[in-house]
């Protein structure tokens, strides 16, 4: 798959793609708030990439500079309601690319709603999602178990 008029063409990621994803991930993980104290364990998330690889109700797009990657699932107390629900998204430059592609994605398996995710006190993302037409939903609350 590859969306028409970018900079860089995105497309579904292969096996082949894995270490440049490896490193996002290693990426994404210093980034990521929730992470801070967990040690980077290579092995279960490449099983978790390769399952996003493997399609079917998940998608890994890739182009030059980054990734996304996401789920189908249906709300559980609305069942014919299908949200596609991005899981991570990085990108170096040009993520817009990616977030479209990923709304293609959706539109073609039948997903109901795009559901994108920002990471609080990290960069603010909300204009971006703004213009691309997305309206806050729900805020996650979290705490130690």
């Amino acid at each position: 798959m590859a969306a028409g008029g970018t900079r860089h063409p995105v497309r579904n990621a292969q096996v082949c793609d894995l270490p440049r994803l490896m490193r996002y991930a290693q990426a994404f993980h210093a980034y990521h708030p929730l992470t801070a104290h967990a040690p980077f364990d290579a092995e279960p998330i490449e099983a978790k990439l390769k399952d996003l690889i493997a399609g079917g109700d998940a998608v890994l797009l890739v182009h030059d500079h980054g990734a996304i990657g996401g789920v189908l699932a249906p709300i559980w107390c609305a069942p014919s309601v299908v949200i596609a629900t991005e899981i991570f998204w990085w990108a170096e430059r040009d993520g817009r690319s990616l977030m479209k592609a990923f709304e293609a994605w959706a539109e073609g398996k039948g997903a109901d709603e795009v559901q994108m995710i920002a990471i609080l006190g990290a960069r603010d993302v909300t204009p971006i999602y703004d213009r691309a037409g997305y309206r806050p939903v729900e805020l996650c609350f979290m705490k130690a178990a």
